[in-house]
């Protein structure tokens, strides 16, 4: 079985997964603006998940994500973890990740995740998103900033996340 497809609930938030050592090259700083340098091929792959969501989003009337540093970098953390085995495929630490997103941009009002791994394109991992109900309900959320990290694994295996942020 090439994909693998969870389903999660946290804090009545939907939470949905689907399946994707090096990571993609990224760097990442811990500085007070979490400042992240991306090489420039990697990160079309993430402006194409983006995009791609948001052209979605748009053909039914809702407003466009905006990509948010902070919560890339807790995107990336996620995918790397998966990608080199130090925690299983799905949603764990997915609070943790909130808190820290939540301590660097002030108080959020609403928060989902969409995992991945097996996808070779944005086009594909987005296709199979948007014909999960799970997954589906994430990008159709009440959400207006998002970040995507995008990591392989050993065996050039994509691994992605997008986190869905409500912030006022």
């Amino acid at each position: 079985m090439r994909y693998i497809l969870k389903m999660f609930f946290v804090i009545g938030l939907t939470i949905a997964t689907i399946p994707f050592l090096s990571c993609m090259e990224h760097y990442h700083t811990n500085s007070d603006v979490n400042k992240t340098l991306i090489k420039k091929n990697d990160e079309s792959l993430e402006q194409s998940v983006l995009q791609l969501i948001n052209e979605h989003r748009k053909s039914i009337h809702l407003n466009s994500l905006q990509m948010m540093n902070e919560i890339t970098v807790q995107a990336f953390y996620h995918s790397k973890e998966m990608a080199e085995q130090k925690v299983a495929f799905g949603h764990a630490g997915f609070e943790s990740r909130v808190d820290n997103i939540r301590k660097s941009i002030g108080f959020i009002f609403g928060w989902a995740e969409n995992v991945a791994a097996g996808q070779t394109s944005a086009k594909e991992v987005v296709s199979e998103w948007l014909h999960s109900p799970g997954h589906k309900k994430n990008i159709e959320g009440n959400y207006n900033f998002t970040g995507i990290g995008i990591c392989k694994d050993a065996n050039g295996m994509l691994y992605f996340t997008q986190i869905f942020i409500q912030k006022k």
